[in-house]
Protein backbone atom coordinates (compact mmCIF):
# COMPACT_ATOMS: atom_id res chain seq x y z
CA UNK A 1 0.00 0.00 0.00
CA UNK A 2 1.67 3.14 -0.73
CA UNK A 3 1.15 6.25 1.52
CA UNK A 4 1.13 9.89 0.58
CA UNK A 5 1.69 12.32 3.31
CA UNK A 6 2.80 15.09 1.07
CA UNK A 7 0.08 17.44 2.17
CA UNK A 8 0.21 17.15 5.86
CA UNK A 9 4.07 17.12 5.89
CA UNK A 10 4.34 20.49 4.29
CA UNK A 11 1.74 21.82 6.68
CA UNK A 12 3.30 20.70 9.93
CA UNK A 13 6.67 21.55 8.63
CA UNK A 14 5.62 25.35 7.45
CA UNK A 15 2.43 26.10 9.02
CA UNK A 16 0.91 27.01 5.68
CA UNK A 17 -0.94 24.60 3.32
CA UNK A 18 1.24 24.07 0.51
CA UNK A 19 0.03 26.02 -3.07
CA UNK A 20 -2.50 23.65 -4.74
CA UNK A 21 -0.66 23.88 -8.00
CA UNK A 22 2.63 22.73 -5.59
CA UNK A 23 4.04 19.46 -6.36
CA UNK A 24 1.97 16.59 -4.37
CA UNK A 25 -0.62 18.83 -3.55
CA UNK A 26 -3.54 17.54 -6.15
CA UNK A 27 -5.31 16.53 -3.17
CA UNK A 28 -6.68 19.90 -2.30
CA UNK A 29 -7.94 20.46 -5.71
CA UNK A 30 -10.42 17.65 -5.67
CA UNK A 31 -12.23 17.69 -2.19
CA UNK A 32 -15.66 18.18 -3.93
CA UNK A 33 -15.05 15.58 -6.33
CA UNK A 34 -17.14 16.02 -9.99
CA UNK A 35 -19.12 17.63 -8.02
CA UNK A 36 -17.91 21.15 -7.36
CA UNK A 37 -13.88 20.71 -8.33
CA UNK A 38 -12.73 24.33 -7.31
CA UNK A 39 -14.02 24.36 -4.07
CA UNK A 40 -11.00 26.18 -2.11
CA UNK A 41 -8.86 24.73 0.84
CA UNK A 42 -9.40 25.74 4.16
CA UNK A 43 -6.58 26.79 6.46
CA UNK A 44 -6.30 24.48 9.28
CA UNK A 45 -5.24 25.79 13.32
CA UNK A 46 -2.28 25.72 13.29
CA UNK A 47 -2.75 25.01 17.28
CA UNK A 48 -3.99 21.97 16.03
CA UNK A 49 -0.16 20.70 14.48
CA UNK A 50 0.65 18.68 17.66
CA UNK A 51 -3.02 16.34 17.42
CA UNK A 52 -2.41 16.31 13.66
CA UNK A 53 0.75 14.65 14.24
CA UNK A 54 -0.38 12.29 16.60
CA UNK A 55 -3.04 11.24 14.22
CA UNK A 56 -0.98 10.92 11.19
CA UNK A 57 1.11 8.19 13.59
CA UNK A 58 -2.54 6.38 14.45
CA UNK A 59 -3.36 6.59 10.59
CA UNK A 60 -0.30 5.12 9.41
CA UNK A 61 0.11 2.36 12.32
CA UNK A 62 -3.47 1.18 11.25
CA UNK A 63 -2.44 0.95 7.24
CA UNK A 64 0.52 -0.87 8.00
CA UNK A 65 -0.10 -3.54 8.21
CA UNK A 66 -3.97 -2.52 7.65
CA UNK A 67 -6.29 -5.55 9.13
CA UNK A 68 -10.51 -4.66 8.97
CA UNK A 69 -12.15 -4.05 12.50
CA UNK A 70 -14.62 -7.40 11.28
CA UNK A 71 -11.57 -9.03 9.63
CA UNK A 72 -13.93 -12.39 9.48
CA UNK A 73 -16.67 -10.40 7.96
CA UNK A 74 -14.35 -9.45 5.50
CA UNK A 75 -12.41 -12.50 5.10
CA UNK A 76 -15.57 -14.13 4.01
CA UNK A 77 -17.54 -11.50 2.08
CA UNK A 78 -14.24 -10.09 0.11
CA UNK A 79 -11.77 -13.04 0.11
CA UNK A 80 -9.31 -11.43 -2.07
CA UNK A 81 -9.52 -8.51 0.03
CA UNK A 82 -5.42 -8.25 0.40
CA UNK A 83 -4.98 -8.80 -3.22
CA UNK A 84 -6.87 -5.85 -4.06
CA UNK A 85 -5.51 -3.38 -1.55
CA UNK A 86 -1.95 -4.96 -2.04
CA UNK A 87 -1.33 -1.45 -4.68
CA UNK A 88 -3.87 0.92 -3.25
CA UNK A 89 -2.77 4.74 -2.64
CA UNK A 90 -3.64 6.85 0.35
CA UNK A 91 -3.31 10.35 0.79
CA UNK A 92 -3.54 11.82 4.28
CA UNK A 93 -4.12 15.26 3.95
CA UNK A 94 -5.31 18.72 5.89
CA UNK A 95 -7.30 21.47 4.91
CA UNK A 96 -10.32 19.83 3.20
CA UNK A 97 -13.26 22.34 3.91
CA UNK A 98 -16.81 21.00 5.12
CA UNK A 99 -18.44 18.60 5.02
CA UNK A 100 -15.51 15.86 3.06
CA UNK A 101 -13.45 13.84 5.13
CA UNK A 102 -12.49 10.90 3.10
CA UNK A 103 -13.47 9.78 -0.23
CA UNK A 104 -12.01 8.28 -3.56
CA UNK A 105 -10.48 10.98 -5.70
CA UNK A 106 -8.05 9.90 -8.85
CA UNK A 107 -4.54 12.05 -8.94
CA UNK A 108 -3.23 13.44 -11.74
CA UNK A 109 -2.00 10.56 -13.56
CA UNK A 110 -5.37 8.73 -13.14
CA UNK A 111 -5.15 6.69 -10.18
CA UNK A 112 -7.75 6.04 -7.37
CA UNK A 113 -6.43 7.15 -4.45
CA UNK A 114 -7.95 6.62 -0.74
CA UNK A 115 -7.79 10.68 0.58
CA UNK A 116 -8.33 11.14 4.21
CA UNK A 117 -8.40 14.59 6.10
CA UNK A 118 -6.88 14.06 9.73
CA UNK A 119 -8.38 17.23 10.75
CA UNK A 120 -11.88 16.15 10.01
CA UNK A 121 -10.83 12.91 11.27
CA UNK A 122 -9.94 14.59 14.69
CA UNK A 123 -13.59 16.41 14.71
CA UNK A 124 -15.05 13.59 13.98
CA UNK A 125 -13.21 10.95 16.55
CA UNK A 126 -14.12 13.72 19.55
CA UNK A 127 -11.25 13.74 21.90
CA UNK A 128 -7.62 12.20 21.09
CA UNK A 129 -7.77 8.96 22.54
CA UNK A 130 -11.15 8.04 19.86
CA UNK A 131 -8.93 8.91 16.64
CA UNK A 132 -7.91 5.36 16.23
CA UNK A 133 -11.37 3.68 16.36
CA UNK A 134 -12.34 6.58 14.47
CA UNK A 135 -9.67 6.37 11.77
CA UNK A 136 -10.67 2.24 11.69
CA UNK A 137 -13.92 2.70 10.52
CA UNK A 138 -12.94 5.69 7.70
CA UNK A 139 -10.09 2.98 6.34
CA UNK A 140 -12.81 0.23 6.64
CA UNK A 141 -15.24 2.17 4.41
CA UNK A 142 -12.67 3.60 2.00
CA UNK A 143 -10.79 0.51 1.12
CA UNK A 144 -13.81 -1.36 0.86
CA UNK A 145 -14.42 1.15 -1.86
CA UNK A 146 -11.21 -0.02 -3.10
CA UNK A 147 -11.98 -3.71 -3.12
CA UNK A 148 -15.21 -3.51 -4.79
CA UNK A 149 -14.03 -1.18 -7.31
CA UNK A 150 -11.67 -3.81 -8.32
CA UNK A 151 -13.94 -6.13 -8.24
CA UNK A 152 -17.11 -5.02 -10.33
CA UNK A 153 -16.82 -1.82 -11.72
CA UNK A 154 -19.14 0.69 -12.95
CA UNK A 155 -18.48 0.93 -16.96
CA UNK A 156 -17.40 4.33 -18.20
CA UNK A 157 -20.77 6.13 -19.31
CA UNK A 158 -23.34 3.98 -17.21
CA UNK A 159 -26.68 4.83 -17.52
CA UNK A 160 -28.93 6.02 -14.60
CA UNK A 161 -30.25 2.99 -13.42
CA UNK A 162 -26.48 1.01 -13.41
CA UNK A 163 -25.41 4.09 -11.70
CA UNK A 164 -28.13 4.24 -8.58
CA UNK A 165 -27.69 0.24 -8.32
CA UNK A 166 -23.92 0.71 -7.99
CA UNK A 167 -24.22 3.14 -5.46
CA UNK A 168 -26.56 1.39 -3.47
CA UNK A 169 -24.41 -1.93 -3.31
CA UNK A 170 -20.71 -0.23 -3.16
CA UNK A 171 -21.92 2.36 -0.77
CA UNK A 172 -24.12 0.07 1.38
CA UNK A 173 -21.51 -2.57 1.53
CA UNK A 174 -19.31 0.22 2.43
CA UNK A 175 -21.18 1.53 5.27
CA UNK A 176 -21.71 -1.84 6.41
CA UNK A 177 -18.38 -2.97 6.95
CA UNK A 178 -17.69 0.43 8.15
CA UNK A 179 -19.91 0.89 10.89
CA UNK A 180 -22.74 -1.97 10.88
CA UNK A 181 -21.88 -2.95 14.55
CA UNK A 182 -22.90 1.08 15.69
CA UNK A 183 -25.74 0.99 17.97
CA UNK A 184 -28.02 3.50 15.59
CA UNK A 185 -27.68 1.00 12.43
CA UNK A 186 -27.77 -2.35 14.55
CA UNK A 187 -31.00 -4.73 13.98
CA UNK A 188 -33.48 -3.30 17.17
CA UNK A 189 -31.95 -0.29 17.57
CA UNK A 190 -34.52 2.70 18.12
CA UNK A 191 -35.57 4.54 14.98
CA UNK A 192 -33.68 2.11 12.45
CA UNK A 193 -37.02 0.45 11.07
CA UNK A 194 -38.48 4.35 10.80
CA UNK A 195 -34.98 5.22 9.01
CA UNK A 196 -35.11 2.23 6.84
CA UNK A 197 -38.69 2.99 5.63
CA UNK A 198 -37.62 6.46 4.72
CA UNK A 199 -34.76 5.32 2.71
CA UNK A 200 -36.35 2.85 0.96
CA UNK A 201 -39.30 5.23 0.13
CA UNK A 202 -36.98 7.72 -1.31
CA UNK A 203 -35.06 5.21 -3.13
CA UNK A 204 -38.46 3.88 -5.06
CA UNK A 205 -39.10 7.79 -5.53
CA UNK A 206 -35.23 8.00 -7.50
CA UNK A 207 -35.80 4.80 -9.15
CA UNK A 208 -38.52 6.18 -10.71
CA UNK A 209 -37.13 9.69 -11.67
CA UNK A 210 -37.42 10.44 -15.11
CA UNK A 211 -35.49 13.26 -16.87
CA UNK A 212 -31.97 13.88 -16.52
CA UNK A 213 -32.25 16.99 -14.20
CA UNK A 214 -34.21 15.25 -11.59
CA UNK A 215 -31.85 11.91 -11.76
CA UNK A 216 -29.00 13.96 -11.34
CA UNK A 217 -30.62 15.44 -7.95
CA UNK A 218 -31.14 11.83 -6.79
CA UNK A 219 -27.75 11.19 -7.80
CA UNK A 220 -26.27 13.96 -5.50
CA UNK A 221 -28.08 12.85 -2.38
CA UNK A 222 -27.73 9.39 -2.97
CA UNK A 223 -24.53 9.95 -1.42
CA UNK A 224 -23.68 13.04 -0.90
CA UNK A 225 -26.63 14.94 1.07
CA UNK A 226 -25.39 16.90 3.94
CA UNK A 227 -27.22 14.80 6.66
CA UNK A 228 -26.14 11.08 6.75
CA UNK A 229 -29.52 9.70 7.36
CA UNK A 230 -30.65 12.02 3.80
CA UNK A 231 -28.39 10.12 1.80
CA UNK A 232 -31.17 7.21 1.02
CA UNK A 233 -29.10 4.71 -1.24
CA UNK A 234 -26.37 4.46 1.73
CA UNK A 235 -28.48 3.84 4.46
CA UNK A 236 -31.13 2.02 2.09
CA UNK A 237 -28.17 -0.27 1.39
CA UNK A 238 -26.30 -0.44 4.52
CA UNK A 239 -29.30 -1.48 6.51
CA UNK A 240 -29.77 -4.27 3.56
CA UNK A 241 -26.67 -5.66 4.62
CA UNK A 242 -27.11 -5.50 7.67
CA UNK A 243 -30.47 -7.39 7.61
CA UNK A 244 -28.93 -10.11 5.54
CA UNK A 245 -25.88 -10.58 8.19
CA UNK A 246 -28.38 -10.65 10.97
CA UNK A 247 -30.21 -13.50 9.10
CA UNK A 248 -27.75 -15.37 7.23
CA UNK A 249 -24.76 -14.64 9.13
CA UNK A 250 -21.09 -13.39 7.13
CA UNK A 251 -22.20 -15.67 4.20
CA UNK A 252 -25.60 -14.26 3.31
CA UNK A 253 -23.35 -10.76 2.74
CA UNK A 254 -20.90 -12.82 0.89
CA UNK A 255 -24.19 -14.04 -1.45
CA UNK A 256 -25.42 -10.36 -1.88
CA UNK A 257 -21.32 -9.08 -3.00
CA UNK A 258 -21.43 -11.65 -5.38
CA UNK A 259 -24.86 -11.26 -7.37
CA UNK A 260 -23.35 -7.62 -7.78
CA UNK A 261 -24.90 -4.27 -8.83
CA UNK A 262 -26.53 -4.79 -10.96
CA UNK A 263 -30.45 -5.02 -10.19
CA UNK A 264 -29.27 -4.04 -6.85
CA UNK A 265 -31.49 -1.11 -6.01
CA UNK A 266 -34.81 -3.36 -6.96
CA UNK A 267 -33.46 -6.41 -4.90
CA UNK A 268 -33.12 -3.72 -1.99
CA UNK A 269 -36.60 -2.73 -2.54
CA UNK A 270 -38.10 -6.21 -2.93
CA UNK A 271 -36.47 -7.07 0.38
CA UNK A 272 -33.49 -8.36 -1.53
CA UNK A 273 -34.96 -11.23 -3.74
CA UNK A 274 -33.16 -13.92 -4.82
CA UNK A 275 -30.33 -12.09 -8.04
Amino acid sequence: MHLDTAVTDAWLRTGRLPAPDAAGAWPLRVAAGDDEPTVPAEEPDAGLAPQVRAALDAVRGALHPFRPARAALWDTALPRWRDALGSARVALVVGWPAPYDAGVRHDPRGRPVIVLDLVRLLAAAGEPGAVPDAAQGLLDHELAHVVLAARDPLPAGAPYADRLDRVVWDEGLAHHVGMGTHPLVAPGADGRDARQRQALAELAEARRATGDRAQAAWLRRADAADGFWEKYACVAGMLAFGDAEEAGGAEAVRDLVDAGWRGFADRVLAGLSPA
